[in-house]
Protein backbone atom coordinates (compact mmCIF):
# COMPACT_ATOMS: atom_id res chain seq x y z
CA UNK A 1 0.00 0.00 0.00
CA UNK A 2 2.94 2.22 0.82
CA UNK A 3 4.50 1.54 -2.48
CA UNK A 4 1.55 2.35 -4.44
CA UNK A 5 0.80 5.96 -2.38
CA UNK A 6 4.62 6.60 -3.18
CA UNK A 7 3.81 6.10 -6.84
CA UNK A 8 0.80 8.18 -6.81
CA UNK A 9 2.57 10.78 -5.01
CA UNK A 10 4.99 10.66 -7.40
CA UNK A 11 3.15 10.63 -10.25
CA UNK A 12 1.08 13.48 -9.09
CA UNK A 13 4.76 15.43 -8.52
CA UNK A 14 6.01 14.36 -12.19
CA UNK A 15 2.81 15.97 -13.80
CA UNK A 16 2.95 18.88 -11.96
CA UNK A 17 6.52 19.33 -12.99
CA UNK A 18 6.04 18.80 -16.70
CA UNK A 19 2.90 21.14 -16.37
CA UNK A 20 4.92 23.62 -14.53
CA UNK A 21 7.56 23.99 -17.38
CA UNK A 22 5.12 23.91 -20.04
CA UNK A 23 4.58 27.20 -18.52
CA UNK A 24 7.96 28.58 -17.54
CA UNK A 25 9.15 29.96 -20.64
CA UNK A 26 7.96 30.99 -23.79
CA UNK A 27 4.26 29.01 -24.88
CA UNK A 28 5.64 26.04 -26.66
CA UNK A 29 3.13 24.89 -29.08
CA UNK A 30 2.50 21.89 -32.05
CA UNK A 31 1.74 22.82 -36.00
CA UNK A 32 0.89 20.15 -38.21
CA UNK A 33 1.77 20.90 -41.58
CA UNK A 34 0.45 18.65 -44.39
CA UNK A 35 2.90 18.37 -47.67
CA UNK A 36 0.95 17.72 -50.69
CA UNK A 37 2.47 16.25 -53.53
CA UNK A 38 3.82 16.62 -56.46
CA UNK A 39 0.53 16.44 -58.46
CA UNK A 40 -0.32 15.17 -61.89
CA UNK A 41 -0.96 11.57 -60.82
CA UNK A 42 -2.67 9.58 -57.41
CA UNK A 43 -2.27 11.41 -54.56
CA UNK A 44 0.65 9.36 -52.34
CA UNK A 45 3.19 11.05 -51.00
CA UNK A 46 5.87 9.87 -47.66
CA UNK A 47 8.41 12.34 -46.47
CA UNK A 48 11.40 10.02 -44.78
CA UNK A 49 13.92 12.33 -44.03
CA UNK A 50 13.91 15.64 -42.34
CA UNK A 51 17.74 17.58 -42.34
CA UNK A 52 19.19 18.57 -38.35
CA UNK A 53 18.02 21.91 -38.43
CA UNK A 54 14.75 21.23 -39.42
CA UNK A 55 14.52 23.41 -43.05
CA UNK A 56 14.22 20.88 -45.25
CA UNK A 57 12.16 17.29 -45.87
CA UNK A 58 12.78 14.72 -48.27
CA UNK A 59 11.18 11.76 -49.41
CA UNK A 60 9.11 10.35 -52.81
CA UNK A 61 5.71 11.51 -53.97
CA UNK A 62 3.66 10.38 -56.87
CA UNK A 63 3.78 12.47 -59.92
CA UNK A 64 2.55 12.41 -63.73
CA UNK A 65 4.97 9.88 -65.14
CA UNK A 66 5.44 7.98 -61.88
CA UNK A 67 6.95 8.41 -58.13
CA UNK A 68 9.08 10.70 -57.93
CA UNK A 69 12.24 12.33 -55.00
CA UNK A 70 11.03 15.47 -53.53
CA UNK A 71 12.55 18.30 -51.31
CA UNK A 72 10.06 20.53 -49.25
CA UNK A 73 11.20 24.02 -47.48
CA UNK A 74 8.44 26.39 -46.20
CA UNK A 75 10.05 28.74 -48.97
CA UNK A 76 9.41 27.03 -51.78
CA UNK A 77 7.19 23.94 -50.94
CA UNK A 78 7.56 20.48 -52.68
CA UNK A 79 9.55 20.72 -55.51
CA UNK A 80 10.66 17.22 -57.65
CA UNK A 81 14.21 16.59 -57.42
CA UNK A 82 14.32 14.90 -60.83
CA UNK A 83 15.71 11.47 -61.99
CA UNK A 84 18.98 10.39 -63.83
CA UNK A 85 19.55 10.68 -67.31
CA UNK A 86 17.39 8.37 -69.67
CA UNK A 87 15.15 7.46 -66.23
CA UNK A 88 11.86 6.73 -65.77
CA UNK A 89 10.55 8.75 -63.57
CA UNK A 90 11.15 6.44 -60.54
CA UNK A 91 12.95 8.11 -57.67
CA UNK A 92 13.12 8.80 -53.59
CA UNK A 93 14.98 11.07 -51.31
CA UNK A 94 15.60 9.11 -48.23
CA UNK A 95 18.05 10.99 -46.08
CA UNK A 96 19.52 14.48 -45.97
CA UNK A 97 23.24 16.12 -44.59
CA UNK A 98 22.45 18.44 -41.88
CA UNK A 99 21.26 21.41 -43.68
CA UNK A 100 19.76 19.88 -46.06
CA UNK A 101 22.42 20.46 -49.20
CA UNK A 102 23.22 17.19 -49.82
CA UNK A 103 19.81 14.73 -50.28
CA UNK A 104 20.49 10.79 -51.00
CA UNK A 105 18.10 8.35 -52.10
CA UNK A 106 18.34 6.40 -55.86
CA UNK A 107 17.17 7.56 -59.47
CA UNK A 108 16.07 5.11 -62.17
CA UNK A 109 18.70 5.47 -65.01
CA UNK A 110 18.78 3.16 -68.30
CA UNK A 111 20.08 0.42 -66.36
CA UNK A 112 18.16 0.51 -63.76
CA UNK A 113 17.87 1.83 -59.86
CA UNK A 114 20.88 3.47 -58.67
CA UNK A 115 22.02 4.83 -55.49
CA UNK A 116 22.03 9.24 -56.14
CA UNK A 117 22.42 12.67 -54.16
CA UNK A 118 20.87 16.02 -55.16
CA UNK A 119 23.45 18.54 -54.17
CA UNK A 120 22.57 22.30 -53.91
CA UNK A 121 21.77 24.98 -54.30
CA UNK A 122 20.78 23.59 -57.72
CA UNK A 123 19.89 19.84 -56.72
CA UNK A 124 20.12 18.94 -60.15
CA UNK A 125 21.09 16.75 -62.03
CA UNK A 126 21.40 13.91 -59.48
CA UNK A 127 24.61 12.22 -59.09
CA UNK A 128 24.51 8.44 -59.46
CA UNK A 129 26.91 6.92 -57.26
CA UNK A 130 27.52 3.38 -58.99
CA UNK A 131 26.49 0.07 -57.82
CA UNK A 132 29.35 -3.15 -57.07
CA UNK A 133 28.59 -5.15 -60.00
CA UNK A 134 25.95 -8.38 -59.67
CA UNK A 135 24.06 -10.19 -62.89
CA UNK A 136 21.26 -7.39 -62.51
CA UNK A 137 23.44 -4.13 -60.76
CA UNK A 138 21.16 -1.90 -58.89
CA UNK A 139 21.51 0.29 -55.69
CA UNK A 140 20.28 2.86 -53.13
CA UNK A 141 21.21 4.75 -50.66
CA UNK A 142 19.76 5.36 -47.52
CA UNK A 143 21.96 7.55 -45.28
CA UNK A 144 24.00 10.59 -45.42
CA UNK A 145 26.90 12.39 -42.85
CA UNK A 146 25.93 15.91 -41.61
CA UNK A 147 28.46 17.84 -43.67
CA UNK A 148 27.22 15.00 -46.94
CA UNK A 149 30.52 13.95 -47.65
CA UNK A 150 29.51 10.02 -46.78
CA UNK A 151 26.26 8.33 -48.00
CA UNK A 152 25.51 4.78 -46.94
CA UNK A 153 23.24 2.15 -48.25
CA UNK A 154 22.86 -1.64 -50.42
CA UNK A 155 24.52 -2.54 -53.38
CA UNK A 156 24.48 -5.75 -55.67
CA UNK A 157 27.41 -7.74 -55.80
CA UNK A 158 28.65 -11.04 -57.31
CA UNK A 159 27.59 -12.80 -54.75
CA UNK A 160 24.56 -10.86 -53.13
CA UNK A 161 23.14 -7.51 -51.50
CA UNK A 162 25.75 -5.44 -49.47
CA UNK A 163 26.02 -2.70 -47.51
CA UNK A 164 27.89 -0.08 -48.92
CA UNK A 165 29.82 3.14 -48.25
CA UNK A 166 30.51 5.58 -50.65
CA UNK A 167 32.89 9.10 -50.35
CA UNK A 168 33.96 12.06 -53.40
CA UNK A 169 37.77 10.50 -52.70
CA UNK A 170 37.23 6.82 -52.71
CA UNK A 171 33.84 6.28 -54.41
CA UNK A 172 31.82 2.91 -53.57
CA UNK A 173 32.97 0.55 -50.69
CA UNK A 174 31.70 -2.43 -49.22
CA UNK A 175 31.50 -2.91 -45.66
CA UNK A 176 31.30 -6.16 -45.61
CA UNK A 177 28.83 -8.84 -44.17
CA UNK A 178 28.89 -10.86 -40.47
CA UNK A 179 32.06 -13.62 -40.91
CA UNK A 180 30.06 -16.74 -40.53
CA UNK A 181 29.02 -16.58 -43.75
CA UNK A 182 26.29 -14.55 -44.60
CA UNK A 183 26.08 -12.69 -48.10
CA UNK A 184 23.20 -10.01 -47.53
CA UNK A 185 23.76 -6.68 -45.71
CA UNK A 186 22.35 -3.50 -45.87
CA UNK A 187 23.18 -0.14 -44.46
CA UNK A 188 20.38 2.01 -43.66
CA UNK A 189 21.88 5.21 -41.37
CA UNK A 190 24.86 6.67 -40.37
CA UNK A 191 25.64 9.14 -37.79
CA UNK A 192 26.73 12.79 -38.21
CA UNK A 193 29.93 12.44 -38.26
CA UNK A 194 30.45 9.54 -40.57
CA UNK A 195 31.99 7.18 -38.07
CA UNK A 196 29.20 5.30 -36.85
CA UNK A 197 26.79 2.87 -39.23
CA UNK A 198 24.01 0.61 -38.77
CA UNK A 199 22.09 -1.59 -40.55
CA UNK A 200 21.52 -4.94 -40.61
CA UNK A 201 22.74 -8.25 -41.67
CA UNK A 202 22.48 -12.49 -42.74
CA UNK A 203 23.94 -15.13 -40.62
CA UNK A 204 24.84 -18.19 -42.42
CA UNK A 205 21.83 -20.10 -40.49
CA UNK A 206 20.03 -17.97 -42.08
CA UNK A 207 18.87 -15.58 -39.34
CA UNK A 208 19.13 -11.84 -39.43
CA UNK A 209 20.81 -9.27 -37.37
CA UNK A 210 21.11 -5.99 -36.65
CA UNK A 211 24.57 -4.39 -36.60
CA UNK A 212 26.20 -0.87 -35.46
CA UNK A 213 29.78 -0.67 -37.93
CA UNK A 214 32.72 1.43 -37.27
CA UNK A 215 36.12 1.53 -38.89
CA UNK A 216 37.56 0.29 -35.99
CA UNK A 217 35.07 -3.05 -35.31
CA UNK A 218 33.59 -3.99 -38.37
CA UNK A 219 29.93 -4.99 -38.13
CA UNK A 220 28.66 -5.99 -34.73
CA UNK A 221 26.10 -7.38 -33.95
CA UNK A 222 23.75 -6.15 -31.56
CA UNK A 223 21.56 -8.96 -30.74
CA UNK A 224 17.68 -9.29 -30.75
CA UNK A 225 14.97 -9.17 -28.27
CA UNK A 226 14.18 -12.04 -25.79
CA UNK A 227 11.64 -14.54 -26.49
CA UNK A 228 11.63 -14.02 -30.34
CA UNK A 229 13.43 -15.82 -33.42
CA UNK A 230 16.88 -14.31 -34.13
CA UNK A 231 15.89 -11.29 -36.31
CA UNK A 232 16.32 -7.74 -35.88
CA UNK A 233 17.18 -5.01 -38.14
CA UNK A 234 18.74 -1.58 -37.45
CA UNK A 235 16.57 1.30 -39.29
CA UNK A 236 18.23 4.60 -37.52
CA UNK A 237 21.54 5.56 -35.39
CA UNK A 238 21.51 9.27 -33.07
CA UNK A 239 23.54 11.71 -34.51
CA UNK A 240 26.06 11.10 -32.07
CA UNK A 241 26.28 7.44 -32.83
CA UNK A 242 25.74 5.98 -29.76
CA UNK A 243 21.78 5.22 -29.52
CA UNK A 244 20.58 2.70 -32.20
CA UNK A 245 17.23 2.36 -32.76
CA UNK A 246 15.24 -0.80 -34.97
CA UNK A 247 12.76 -3.49 -35.05
CA UNK A 248 13.43 -7.10 -34.00
CA UNK A 249 11.16 -10.32 -33.36
CA UNK A 250 9.97 -10.65 -29.77
CA UNK A 251 7.98 -13.65 -29.81
CA UNK A 252 4.91 -11.78 -29.82
CA UNK A 253 5.26 -10.33 -33.25
CA UNK A 254 7.99 -6.88 -34.51
CA UNK A 255 8.52 -5.14 -31.82
CA UNK A 256 10.79 -1.65 -31.68
CA UNK A 257 14.38 -1.30 -29.55
CA UNK A 258 16.91 0.83 -28.77
CA UNK A 259 20.82 -0.37 -28.28
CA UNK A 260 23.02 1.64 -26.41
CA UNK A 261 26.77 0.51 -25.37
CA UNK A 262 25.74 0.42 -21.66
CA UNK A 263 22.22 -0.98 -22.18
CA UNK A 264 22.25 -3.08 -25.11
CA UNK A 265 19.14 -3.82 -26.60
CA UNK A 266 15.90 -3.24 -24.73
CA UNK A 267 12.56 -3.08 -26.13
CA UNK A 268 10.51 0.14 -26.85
CA UNK A 269 7.21 -1.56 -26.54
CA UNK A 270 3.63 -0.74 -28.13
CA UNK A 271 0.37 0.96 -28.18
CA UNK A 272 -2.01 -0.29 -25.63
CA UNK A 273 -4.34 -2.98 -27.61
CA UNK A 274 -1.83 -3.13 -30.38
CA UNK A 275 -1.15 -6.03 -32.42
CA UNK A 276 2.63 -6.75 -31.33
CA UNK A 277 4.09 -5.01 -34.27
CA UNK A 278 5.97 -1.67 -33.78
CA UNK A 279 9.22 -0.11 -35.11
CA UNK A 280 11.65 2.74 -34.19
CA UNK A 281 13.09 4.27 -37.52
CA UNK A 282 14.99 7.59 -36.24
CA UNK A 283 16.15 8.60 -32.81
CA UNK A 284 17.17 12.70 -32.02
CA UNK A 285 21.11 14.01 -31.57
CA UNK A 286 21.37 12.50 -28.30
CA UNK A 287 18.99 9.45 -28.10
CA UNK A 288 16.81 10.64 -26.09
CA UNK A 289 14.04 10.67 -28.46
CA UNK A 290 12.63 8.11 -30.82
CA UNK A 291 10.11 8.05 -33.78
CA UNK A 292 8.42 5.39 -35.87
CA UNK A 293 4.88 3.44 -35.59
CA UNK A 294 3.08 1.31 -33.17
CA UNK A 295 -0.22 -0.66 -34.18
CA UNK A 296 -3.59 0.01 -32.54
CA UNK A 297 -7.32 -1.48 -33.11
CA UNK A 298 -7.73 1.05 -36.35
CA UNK A 299 -4.13 0.41 -37.30
CA UNK A 300 -0.73 2.17 -37.84
CA UNK A 301 0.04 4.97 -35.05
CA UNK A 302 2.85 7.70 -35.33
CA UNK A 303 4.89 7.28 -32.22
CA UNK A 304 7.67 8.59 -29.94
CA UNK A 305 9.23 7.46 -27.24
CA UNK A 306 11.04 9.62 -24.64
CA UNK A 307 12.53 8.32 -21.61
CA UNK A 308 10.65 5.29 -21.10
CA UNK A 309 7.43 6.95 -22.07
CA UNK A 310 5.24 5.98 -25.45
CA UNK A 311 3.42 9.15 -26.65
CA UNK A 312 0.85 8.31 -29.91
CA UNK A 313 1.67 12.03 -31.75
CA UNK A 314 -2.26 11.52 -32.89
CA UNK A 315 -2.82 12.40 -29.23
CA UNK A 316 -0.18 14.59 -28.69
CA UNK A 317 -1.29 16.62 -31.46
CA UNK A 318 -5.12 16.05 -31.26
CA UNK A 319 -6.10 20.31 -30.51
CA UNK A 320 -4.16 21.02 -34.11
CA UNK A 321 -4.76 17.83 -36.11
CA UNK A 322 -7.76 18.75 -38.48
CA UNK A 323 -10.84 15.90 -38.71
CA UNK A 324 -9.90 12.55 -40.85
CA UNK A 325 -6.52 12.91 -40.70
CA UNK A 326 -4.46 10.03 -38.96
CA UNK A 327 -0.60 10.13 -38.41
CA UNK A 328 0.56 7.27 -39.50
CA UNK A 329 4.05 6.95 -39.42
CA UNK A 330 7.06 8.79 -38.40
CA UNK A 331 10.39 8.25 -40.28
CA UNK A 332 12.49 11.24 -38.89
CA UNK A 333 13.35 13.00 -36.66
CA UNK A 334 14.97 16.54 -36.18
CA UNK A 335 18.84 16.79 -34.28
CA UNK A 336 16.88 18.96 -31.67
CA UNK A 337 13.70 16.65 -31.52
CA UNK A 338 11.29 19.36 -32.50
CA UNK A 339 10.30 18.34 -35.81
CA UNK A 340 8.91 15.38 -36.98
CA UNK A 341 8.29 13.77 -40.53
CA UNK A 342 6.40 11.01 -41.77
CA UNK A 343 3.21 9.90 -43.88
CA UNK A 344 -0.33 10.16 -42.58
CA UNK A 345 -3.87 8.62 -44.34
CA UNK A 346 -5.96 11.97 -45.37
CA UNK A 347 -8.97 12.56 -45.35
CA UNK A 348 -9.41 11.16 -48.93
CA UNK A 349 -8.09 8.13 -47.79
CA UNK A 350 -4.43 8.81 -49.59
CA UNK A 351 -1.18 8.82 -48.52
CA UNK A 352 0.28 11.95 -47.42
CA UNK A 353 3.74 13.61 -46.13
CA UNK A 354 3.49 15.62 -43.05
CA UNK A 355 5.98 17.67 -40.68
CA UNK A 356 4.74 18.18 -37.22
CA UNK A 357 6.79 20.89 -35.19
CA UNK A 358 6.72 21.49 -31.36
CA UNK A 359 7.96 24.84 -31.53
CA UNK A 360 5.69 27.31 -33.50
CA UNK A 361 2.75 29.22 -32.93
CA UNK A 362 0.63 29.01 -30.22
CA UNK A 363 -2.11 26.60 -30.27
CA UNK A 364 -5.55 26.18 -28.01
CA UNK A 365 -5.63 24.88 -24.23
CA UNK A 366 -4.88 21.12 -24.54
CA UNK A 367 -7.26 18.69 -21.56
CA UNK A 368 -4.88 17.86 -18.80
CA UNK A 369 -3.73 14.34 -20.04
CA UNK A 370 -2.41 15.89 -23.57
CA UNK A 371 -1.16 19.29 -21.50
CA UNK A 372 0.82 16.80 -19.38
CA UNK A 373 2.14 14.64 -22.20
CA UNK A 374 2.82 17.60 -24.39
CA UNK A 375 5.45 18.83 -21.31
CA UNK A 376 7.02 15.84 -20.85
CA UNK A 377 7.57 15.82 -25.02
CA UNK A 378 8.88 19.60 -24.49
CA UNK A 379 11.11 18.76 -21.15
CA UNK A 380 12.53 16.30 -23.46
CA UNK A 381 13.19 18.11 -26.60
CA UNK A 382 14.58 20.58 -24.63
CA UNK A 383 17.20 18.17 -23.20
CA UNK A 384 18.19 17.71 -26.99
CA UNK A 385 19.11 21.30 -27.71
Amino acid sequence: MQKQTLKKSWNSVAAAIATAALFAGPAPAITFTPLGDLGGGDTDSTAYAISNDGTTVVGTSSALLGFEAFRWTQLTNMVTLGDLAGGSNESAGYAASSNGSVIAGYGTGTSGSEASTWTGPLYAPPTGLGTLGGANPVSAANGVSANGSVVVGRTTTAAGTEAFMWTSGGGMVSIGDFPDGGTNSTANAISDDGSVIVGGGLHSGPSGEAFRWTSGTGLVGLGDLAGGNADSLALGVSGDGNAVVGQSDSGNGIEAFIWTIGSGIQPLGDLAGGGFESRARDASANGTLVVGHGTAADGSHAVLWSSGALFDLNVTAAAVLPAGWQLEDAFSISADGLSIVGRANNPDGNNEAFLLRLDSAPIPEPGTGLLVSFGLLVLAARRCR
